[in-house]
């Protein structure tokens, strides 16, 4: 429309105007986290970036700000609830304009590969659906808050060990149907301002000179308008790096090697990038140097709090929606804080919860440390005695004798699981599987919680020694209160796993050939990086069975289910209808919006059949065509979800719609396929298979 057409005007004006060294100055940041300094219209413009996928780190700024930490990527996506999403994106990003940042470095949407990830927390889900509607859902809200953002890491950055040596080899199938959904989404849904080209190399090509990435796919192929960014120090030659399509070097200022590089780039290349950096900061920066920050802050230690109660408000409901419940057993919770006399609350989490992870994503906040323990206190009536301990299973055990329930609040210490290095196990570190056991034994199963605050999966060996098991993910500056609800019944846990529980590491499709274990026999930091510079990570060992598909295709029993969650009430399904004849398929090879003769409908009734108001997420799966030479699928994949609340008693009709994609794969010639057949659609409350109901359609 008009507004389009201005912009483009104004961006045609503002290039024509900057000399050939200018234009070449753009690609090049002008520190550590600005870039792009123009004049237009008698105003200066700027890109001021910070990163932020679940809060505003500052932590690297002038001056430090203490903002929100809101719960983390893995626990949004543990909501299953985009519209929540979209407003903890746009508080994110009030919060970022409060402090002149107008590119957001966020969201993380690169899929859990393997639970030892140590950015696993940080990003959403092993899905690349469940992760594309989070990454709409979030860059929707930081963008229509008036703040760019930049989705990343673009692609295939799936572990931190090694992630600047490693090349990883995956088959363009594999590529388009697992790893690049939720970016393809973020550009054709969302309009996003830019995209971050990761660290490592895809099939042998670092991703910052990966011109099929970058060109080909994301510019080309998907029509992306906005800059794609370098990691931090992901690009070692500008020149090169801009015929690629990479448009901003970051950090900067320019050092002697960028000028000279610059200088060899045809004027067309760099035109091509200056226009999408003009466009991008004539469309998000500020049209002032920042001076201050408005609403009067409160100072805090020599520190500038700009968190306020609405958001710290919203940071508690979103780590409500996003606690799963995973056993209930005799349901011991919620507590009825009524019937409590001896409460033991123990374990290295309980004092002090990590609000986050470590590294960029990191939250800088001025809040005092949040603590469990000082939250239930708050919430239980004075009668109420609490025992407390930290890490001492012996102690922990005598304290544990006779109380009426045992609430065990373990998992990650600060910098457990981070940027620059993965996990090193499954297991819940410095004991605390001990702890755990010496509780049970003392207190009794029937009166044992444990309530598990980590980024992931965790072997869980007292799974059947206690009652119930609470997960929480990292739930952020809000977290305490929040657990505090969730246990005695002021809220109703309604979130569901984004990735599977494996009973056994072994049991993880990506295990054999997971670098960690192989790249630590090393012993310098030299002979690591040497040994990685010729390191092969084979997706293609795997291919397209990446979670739930490969327990499903291998039929393995996980620990917990992907989409698996517990509530306070109970739900039934019934009712399903479905498409009742077969459809035509108008175009099988490169579908398009009008591939199918009519959108297929699924829609099924979900009932609350407990006591209590809850809420319950329904998924929506599609099985493919079985036969005699049809290419493999998974198994089942999820292709729609819908959160529902529900009052007792209270039932309600959800209705799916699925376009031509939700049955399509990548092609061996290339381009998106559609086989004809019949597809089953599975509808339920989890990915497990006797949880869910069934319909068939028939594409012809």
């Amino acid at each position: 429309g008009n507004v389009a057409q201005q912009l483009e005007t104004r961006v045609s004006a503002v290039v024509g105007a900057l000399s050939g060294v200018e234009r070449r100055r753009l690609c090049v940041g002008l520190d550590s986290w600005h870039a792009a300094a123009v004049s237009c219209e008698g105003l200066h413009f700027r890109i001021f970036m910070s990163d932020g996928p679940h809060g505003v780190n500052t932590r690297h700024h002038q001056q430090r700000y203490g903002t929100t930490a809101f719960p983390t990527g893995i626990n949004l996506a543990s909501s299953w609830d985009v519209a929540l999403v979209r407003e903890v994106a746009t508080a994110i990003a009030a919060e970022a304009k409060e402090i002149g940042v107008n590119l957001l470095l966020g969201p993380c949407v690169n899929i859990v590969r393997h639970p030892l990830g140590g950015r696993n927390f940080e990003t959403y889900s092993e899905d690349p659906h469940l992760a594309a509607r989070m990454a709409v859902a979030f860059i929707q809200g930081v963008q229509q808050a008036g703040v760019g953002a930049c989705v990343k890491h673009f692609a295939c950055n799936n572990q931190e060990e090694l992630r600047k040596q490693i090349t990883v080899e995956v088959s363009e199938r594999t590529l388009r149907e697992i790893y690049l959904p939720a970016f393809e989404a973020a550009v054709k849904e969302s309009h996003v301002a830019a995209v971050m080209a990761a660290y490592n190399q895809v099939n042998g090509t670092y991703c910052c000179v990966n011109g099929h990435l970058l060109n080909e796919i994301l510019k080309n192929e998907w029509g992306f308008q906005g800059i794609v960014i370098s990691d931090w120090g992901g690009c070692k030659q500008i020149g090169q790096s801009l015929f690629a399509g990479l448009d901003l070097k970051m950090p900067g200022p320019a050092n002697q090697d960028d000028i000279s590089s610059l200088r060899a780039v045809p004027d067309r290349v760099v035109d091509q990038s200056a226009a999408r950096l003009v466009r991008t900061v004539l469309r998000f920066g500020c049209a002032k140097p920042f001076t201050g920050i408005a609403a009067s802050p409160v100072k805090c230690a020599g520190q500038v709090t700009i968190s306020r109660k609405p958001h710290r408000d919203l940071a508690q409901r979103a780590a409500t929606e996003s606690f799963v419940l995973l056993k209930n057993e005799g349901n011991l919770l919620p507590l009825t804080a009524s019937c409590l006399r001896e409460v033991l609350v123990c374990g290295p989490n309980s004092d002090a919860l990590t609000v986050g992870g470590a590294g960029s994503a990191f939250v800088f906040t001025t809040a005092a440390a949040a603590s469990p323990l000082a939250a239930l206190k708050g919430l239980l009536p004075g009668n109420v005695s609490l025992r407390h301990e930290l890490c001492d299973p012996s102690a922990a055990a005598a304290l544990a004798s006779g109380v009426d329930v045992a609430v065990c609040i373990c998992g990650a210490p600060p910098r457990f699981e981070g940027e620059k290095r993965d996990r090193p196990t499954l297991d819940l570190p410095d004991g605390q599987n001990d702890l755990i056991e010496a509780v049970s034994a003392a207190a009794g199963k029937q009166r044992t919680v444990v309530v598990l605050e980590v980024g992931g999966p965790v072997a869980m060996p007292w799974l059947e020694h206690v009652a119930a098991v609470l997960w929480v993910g990292y739930p952020g500056t809000m977290g305490h209160t929040a657990i505090a609800s969730v246990l005695l019944g002021k809220a109703c846990p309604s979130g569901k796993l984004p990735v599977t529980f494996p009973r056994q590491l072994a049991d993880s499709p990506a295990a054999e050939g997971y670098p960690y274990v192989e790249c630590k026999h090393s012993q310098s930091k030299q002979q690591r990086r040497q040994r990685a510079n010729s390191y092969t990570v084979n997706y293609n060992s795997e291919g397209l069975d990446v979670g739930y598909r490969h327990f499903d295709a291998a039929r393995l029993q996980p620990l917990f289910c992907f989409g698996f969650g517990l509530s306070y009430t109970t739900f039934a399904y019934s009712g399903v209808v479905a498409p009742a004849g077969p459809l035509c398929v108008l175009h099988v090879e490169r579908i398009a919006e009008d591939s199918l003769s009519a959108e297929v409908t699924l829609s099924v009734v979900v009932k609350n059949t407990g006591k209590l108001f809850g809420k319950e997420v329904v998924q929506l799966y599609v099985a493919p065509p079985q036969g005699a030479g049809i290419e493999y699928r998974p198994p089942k994949e999820l292709k729609a979800f819908s959160k529902v609340g529900l009052a007792p008693g209270q039932q309600q009709r959800v209705s799916f719609t699925l376009g031509p994609r939700a049955f399509a794969h990548w092609g061996a010639a290339g381009g998106w396929v559609i086989t004809r057949g019949t597809y089953t659609l599975l509808v339920g409350g989890s990915s497990a298979q006797q949880a869910l109901l069934a319909a068939a359609v028939t594409l012809n």
